[in-house]
């Protein structure tokens, strides 16, 4: 662009010097007043109205010769002043173009930055793909948008679902969620709406694959040192298959702590981790066998595995649980009419000639749960039989 504008300016000069030298010379002859003079001395004497008929046209040619430099010097200006013109328009052309392309230059450099180090999708309000971040591309090894349409199947699903039911609200807010990809690449996204309106929308994600392969390798919970809910899925179906075998019955209990929110409303999340923590260990000391299994499996849901002879041995060592949990003493006074922190219990026990699925067993089990809490808290509930225990210890 400079090169052209150089080339431009360089025609305009040599053009207003042409024309500067054209009219220097308006007769184009380059006489003088003195070759005039010549002509005059030089007519013949033939008479004197010749003589005077000569000097009249000798006058009148010089007095034209007059106006016309007259002309061409104000003509001349006013091409100088031309050129002065162009040159001034020209710079300032120049500055422009040159900031301008400054400014592309380092549009052009933020836009490449953002592309190979963002992960993003744009799409327009049909839900259409606009462009894809060179870095996603590599990331999940796209060849084009076809690729990415059938790599994202349920993902531009739950775009479509996500900014339906945001957009039957007065204000759009920012989605968020979790997704696995056909590959197997793990990725938090967030589907934010374009500032101008009616234009469609920016999906950024970040690559969470190593924090759920690491969640993935992890067996237990950090709070209480038990096992975790992941492991607790990971196992159950084995351990029942184990313990049938060895023609023993499997015990599956699930805990709730009673009235815990309200513990942590009262006493605050720091003594409700605490809580937590003591229970865990009141747990993992009540089932310390190699083949006992100990879990928390939600927020204030814990899990035990264990075999048993008999059926009475197995809701005894239950039983013990409960009473070993109530005898911590925390105080929770919102919890009536105990006073203190207590446990409700669930408990599926599977016969050794019983042909169940573990996921059967967790549901019947938490049924069994949910009876328990029904029915007054601070008690056992075994299910398929009218079994329960409650403590009598009331403060």
């Amino acid at each position: 662009m400079k090169r052209i504008l150089i080339i431009f300016i360089v025609i305009l000069l040599l053009s207003g010097v042409f024309a500067v030298v054209s009219y220097a010379d308006p007769l184009g002859n380059g006489k003088s007043k003195a070759d005039d003079d010549n002509v005059f001395m030089h007519v013949s004497a033939s008479g004197y109205l010749n003589k005077t008929l000569i000097n009249t046209t000798v006058e009148n040619s010089y007095s034209t010769r007059q106006i016309l430099l007259t002309v061409n010097e104000k003509t001349y200006n006013d091409i100088i002043a031309l050129i002065l013109v162009i040159l001034v328009i020209a710079v300032i052309i120049i500055l422009i173009l040159s900031t301008y392309q400054k400014n592309f230059k380092k549009q052009q450099m933020r836009s490449k930055l953002i592309d190979n180090q963002v992960l993003y999708i744009d799409v327009d309000n049909d839900y259409n793909i606009n462009s894809i971040s060179d870095l996603l591309s590599k990331r999940l090894n796209l060849e084009n948008k076809n690729d990415l349409n059938q790599e994202f199947t349920v993902l531009s699903n739950l775009i479509k679902k996500s900014i339906i039911l945001n957009k039957t609200s007065s204000k759009f807010d920012d989605i968020h969620g979790e997704i696995e990809t056909n590959s197997g690449v793990y990725l938090y996204y967030s589907i934010i709406k374009k500032p101008a309106s009616n234009t469609g929308y920016i999906i950024v994600f970040n690559d969470i694959t190593d924090r759920k392969k690491l969640e993935e390798l992890s067996t237990t919970d950090d709070m209480t040192g038990l096992f975790n809910r992941r492991h607790f899925d990971n196992i159950i179906g084995t351990q029942i298959y184990n313990v049938k075998r060895q023609q023993k019955f499997f015990v599956l209990a699930i805990l709730d702590i009673d009235n815990f929110k309200a513990y942590n409303d009262t006493y605050l999340h720091q003594m409700g981790d605490l809580c937590l923590e003591k229970i865990g260990d009141v747990i993992n000391k009540t089932f310390s066998r190699a083949s006992d299994f100990s879990f928390r499996i939600g927020g204030e849901e814990f899990a035990c595995i264990f075999s048993a002879d008999a059926i009475d041995v197995a809701y005894y060592s239950i039983e013990r649980l409960r009473g070993a949990i109530q005898n911590l003493g925390i105080i929770h006074k919102y919890n009536f009419p105990y006073g203190v922190i207590t446990v409700s219990i669930g408990i599926r026990i599977v016969s050794f000639n019983e042909d169940i699925e573990a996921k059967d067993v967790f549901n019947e089990a938490d049924i069994a749960l949910y009876d328990a809490k029904k029915t007054g808290k601070n008690r056992i509930v075994l299910y398929g039989r009218k079994l329960f225990s409650e403590s009598t210890n009331r403060r």
